[in-house]
């Protein structure tokens, strides 16, 4: 029986159609184009199209990208204070900001016919404009293309994705942030949260190592390796390895952790930075560093966006509070802001190399710059993300471990049903946080009851509870010593699946049952799993007198189970077998002596006869009425009347007995048997002698 608030929670959290999600994906590919643009082609334009000094192309980055990393926590902030219209609460940021970036992204890449400061002001401006907007991609003809794939983008995510109304969590009664809590409030306890600050300062040196690489790869081909009619297959070959390699890498954290997974792709990073020092103007060479580049960089964009959830989450489960918008406000805070530095320290470097604005070919120290630049800096920043905070990085379990106060079915009122079983009742708290994890099903759940050392497995019924409770069967309350209000530690784990379990009854009253393999599978649909050296209880035996109905209880000890000492039972083909109950004896069988087997040869002897029954002795009728024949024909011999046995008054019931006697053979016939001799006898002819 389900509680309307566990069911009101499943309906709100049904699956989303798949064409709602591509909508929703959609939406975010002009983010992704436009920033991927800025980043491979945004330096090399303001140097080598607009002409823009170095040093005032650091400026611009700087102070774009700074723009960015501060509107993104005031967007987030203006966000969350927003009152949900007809339209959502999202939705019609999406939708008005369109415009203003489409327009800011058209002027950035037009070349104004200015002075340098004329230059240095048009672009920091429309640039941190664009960026602002953003925080809700010959160059100019391709900014209009992507101006016009943004806008499809953004028509496509507003019209074909659908907000929910209210929070899917409020149907549980949970606890949730207003926003009259205070944002900085908010901002304190987000940025003193341990695995937030170690994390974000991964992604931060992580950030700094991809955004020099990314800025400075198409000047680096163009003046240190002499390949720059060749950027733009480059560019293809990185992003179609990233692209190609981005489900594995998928794969391959579902299998070995996130931790593992991220320290295997920085890895790789490593000795591909290191190569472009020795890297030539050879292109199929440098099409293999490319390649291994992008499976690097295909983890840099995987892993830290998918552990910032497991943050949250964490955060969530500690705090008891939803801070989402600013955890994700001041994680691209923490992005840009290391982009920026990135870049504009690149473009320093450019200066003081000697780079010329304006000049076709640019002296050899230029070159130089540009390899140093792509080597120590992003190595060393690569090296610290991953040893020095990626590693200390905690690696969210996304397990459930809670305290209740324990108490039995009974204080629910009449619930037989949780009562025959192995499940318990929890309270819909316990259904949110879970949820949020994002756990492996089927729910299981190991119980401790750390002052007596004793714990349990079960499954979960419902999510009905009051909080700060749950309720469990009496039997599992005597396994762990409880007694009612207890504090019980309720941990979700999962479990092998069983494919063997052995019982031993508690009582020899189970040896009434005809078959107690069907009761026990019968029984058995109401556990979930199994935990060795537990006494289940099942009841069986319905019986009815006037109008109580009661059951028999069995107690059975779970003595082995296999593969491991706690299994699941949920959908398995698992053997059973049975110890001798408690309490059995073994029935003690004596043999008989040669006296006991003469005493039986001798009653069966004995029998009382009667010689008075002879078989065929009736007379018989004719049709035709005469009496001749009908004389019923003489019996020759003596005949011998059957033996009546006489009854076993020791018998025990359970037993049978069989007895076996020696007869004497009797030489008689024996002999007679001897003396005969097949087709020994005279024959009779149907012809008589002397007729012809």
């Amino acid at each position: 029986m389900e509680s309307a608030t566990t069911r009101e929670f499943w309906e709100k959290s049904q699956p989303l159609p798949v064409w709602r999600k591509i909508c929703f994906a959609i939406g975010g590919a002009p983010y992704q184009i436009t920033s991927t643009v800025l980043g491979f082609f945004m330096s090399i334009f303001l140097l080598e199209v607009a002409q823009v000094d170095p040093s005032h192309v650091s400026v611009i980055v700087f102070g774009g990208k700074l723009w960015y990393a501060m509107t993104d926590p005031v967007c987030g902030y203006l966000v969350n204070r927003t009152k949900p219209s007809s339209w959502g609460k999202y939705k019609p940021w999406i939708l008005l900001t369109m415009p203003f970036a489409c327009v800011t992204y058209l002027c950035f890449w037009a070349v104004p016919d200015y002075s340098q400061q004329g230059k240095l002001w048009w672009y920091l401006v429309f640039y941190c404009l664009f960026q602002g907007f953003l925080s809700i991609g010959s160059y100019h003809n391709a900014s209009v293309t992507i101006i016009c794939i943004y806008v499809i983008c953004i028509l496509i995510c507003f019209y074909g994705t659908k907000e929910q109304k209210g929070n899917v969590l409020n149907c549980l009664s949970v606890n949730h942030m207003a926003p009259e809590d205070g944002f900085f409030l908010g901002l304190q306890e987000v940025l003193f949260f341990h695995p937030y600050v170690k994390l974000s300062m991964s992604v931060l040196f992580l950030s700094v190592a991809i955004s020099i690489t990314q800025g400075n790869l198409a000047l680096f081909c163009t003046h240190t390796l002499g390949m720059g009619r060749h950027f733009s297959t480059f560019i293809t070959i990185i992003m179609a390895s990233t692209i190609c390699s981005l489900p594995i890498w998928h794969l391959v954290q579902k299998r070995i952790g996130k931790k593992k997974t991220f320290a295997a792709g920085m890895l790789l990073f490593i000795p591909v930075l290191l190569s472009q020092s020795y890297l030539g103007d050879n292109f199929y060479v440098y099409t293999v560093v490319l390649v291994l580049a992008g499976l690097s960089i295909a983890v840099s964009l995987l892993l830290p966006w998918s552990m910032l959830p497991d943050v949250i989450d964490e955060f969530y489960i500690t705090h008891g509070e939803h801070r989402d918008a600013i955890f994700y406000s001041f994680y691209v805070f923490f992005n840009k802001l290391a982009t920026g530095f990135a870049v504009a320290s690149s473009q320093f470097a450019l200066k003081f190399g000697g780079y010329r604005v304006g000049a076709c070919q640019q002296p050899p120290s230029v070159g130089r710059a540009l390899r140093y630049l792509m080597i120590p800096g992003p190595v060393v920043a690569v090296v610290i993300a991953l040893f020095g905070f990626g590693q200390m990085f905690p690696e969210m379990g996304r397990s459930f471990n809670q305290t209740y106060r324990c108490y039995s079915v009974t204080m629910l009122g009449e619930r037989d049903d949780v009562e025959r079983g192995g499940k318990i009742i929890m309270p819909p708290s316990a259904l949110d946080q879970l949820t949020r994890l994002h756990i492996q099903y089927p729910m299981l759940f190991k119980l401790t009851n750390k002052k007596k050392n004793r714990e349990t497995h079960c499954g979960v019924l419902e999510f009905v509870a009051d909080e700060g409770r749950i309720y469990i069967p009496y039997w599992m309350m005597t396994n762990l010593l409880l007694t009612e209000g207890d504090l019980i530690q309720v941990e979700n784990v999962s479990l092998k699946v069983a494919t063997f379990a052995r019982f031993q009854p508690q009582s020899v009253d189970f040896l009434d049952i005809t078959n107690p393999k069907a009761v026990l599978e019968n029984m058995l649909r109401s556990f979930a799993c199994l935990s060795t050296d537990d006494v289940i209880s099942i009841k069986y035996n319905e019986r009815a007198i006037i109008t109580d109905v009661w059951f028999q209880n069995y107690d059975l000890l779970v003595l082995e189970t296999k593969p491991d000492r706690a299994v699941s039972i949920i959908e398995c083909d698992m053997n059973v077998d049975f110890a001798p109950p408690v309490g059995y004896k073994e029935p003690e069988f004596q043999k008989k002596t040669q006296g006991d087997e003469e005493m039986a040869s001798a009653e069966v002897d004995h029998m009382d006869t009667d010689s008075s029954f002879k078989v065929f002795s009736g007379a018989g009728n004719r049709l035709d009425g005469k009496k001749k024949g009908t004389e019923p024909a003489p019996v020759e011999g003596h005949s011998v009347a059957p033996k009546r046995g006489i009854p076993d008054y020791g018998y025990k019931k359970g037993t049978i007995k069989f007895i076996r006697t020696a007869r004497q053979v009797n030489n008689e016939s024996a002999e007679e048997e001897k003396s005969f001799e097949a087709f020994s006898g005279a024959g009779q002819s149907l012809r008589k002698k002397g007729r012809r």
